[in-house]
């Protein structure tokens, strides 16, 4: 298959930036309910607390860090694979697709996932890469071989104009 060109459509850094914000928040708010979940399981179940002089790991830290880590990490890929794009990219128009146009594998989801990681690691340079690549491609995009884009074009209307002084 070969790449197709979506010049006009590539969805741009401000644009991805609102709609990875508006993801955190709604994972911000799956953590706290899941916390706030072990907390009332815990407080009825009134879960063994670790004692004595050795280190042990308390059960209820332990559901929550396990909690925490399966929701970061299920999160992005779930969407990915079966709409094509989270509710933040969603809300703003965007849609992750492969360079051929097509929705992303479970297996290029998980790799975009850890490239999530890889840019955000060297001091988010991964994601500032979005402001100077042509198909506005992070190192994640790069290393999965996907692309973001609108769902609409992006180019201006030239017809907008005319259809809605022709309707009035």
């Amino acid at each position: 298959m070969s790449e197709q060109n979506f010049e006009g459509h590539y969805a741009g850094f401000i644009s991805r930036l609102f709609a990875f914000g508006i993801d955190a928040i709604i994972i911000v708010v799956i953590l706290a309910a899941s916390s706030m979940t072990v907390n009332v399981i815990d407080n009825i179940f009134v879960l063994p607390r670790p004692t004595g002089e050795t280190p042990q790991i308390d059960p209820v830290w332990a559901a929550q860090g396990f909690l925490m880590t399966l929701t970061a990490v299920i999160y992005f890929p779930f969407f990915w694979v079966f709409t094509g794009h989270t509710p933040g990219m969603f809300l703003m128009g965007l849609t992750t697709v492969t360079l051929e146009g097509e929705r992303l594998s479970l297996w290029r989801a998980v790799v975009r996932t850890i490239g999530f990681f890889l840019s955000a690691f060297l001091f988010f340079l991964g994601f500032l890469w979005i402001l100077i690549d042509n198909r506005r491609q992070g190192w994640h995009d790069k290393m999965a071989g996907t692309c973001v884009i609108y769902n609409w074009p992006a180019r201006p209307d030239e017809n907008f104009l005319r259809k809605r002084l022709d309707s009035g």
